[in-house]
């Protein structure tokens, strides 16, 4: 199981991976999910890419275990919210996490992959 950080999905959409995404079962942390539908100038066109690419997604919800393991990266790693969210969904389901934020390489436990971009 590999999760998807926003940036990846945004990448995706927008063709800048130098590389297709390998076959794999991806999911998403929910907060991704609200923080792709909620850009304020997310076209029609946008938002139908995007759902049908969710269709594609198993979305992982907000659990109590997974709360409060993201406090603890939010709080020990000084990670905004929405990225303690990511990492813990990451962690919690002992997966591979894609994402080009950089900050999340201070997570030792964290298995992080970074893609190229054209």
């Amino acid at each position: 199981m590999i999760v998807l950080d926003s940036n990846i999905i945004i990448y995706l959409q927008q063709g800048k991976l130098v590389k297709p995404l390998p076959r794999a079962h991806y999911t998403v942390s929910f907060i991704t999910q609200m923080e792709l539908f909620s850009f304020p100038n997310l076209s029609a066109l946008e938002k139908q890419t995007l759902q049908d690419l969710f269709l594609q997604l198993e979305v992982i919800g907000l659990t109590e275990s997974l709360k409060w393991q993201a406090i603890e990266l939010r709080r020990e790693y000084r990670l905004r919210l929405p990225d303690a969210l990511v990492v813990a969904t990451a962690l919690a389901n002992d997966s591979l996490l894609l994402s080009n934020d950089l900050q999340l390489q201070r997570i030792p436990t964290l298995k992080l992959q970074t893609v190229q971009l054209k």
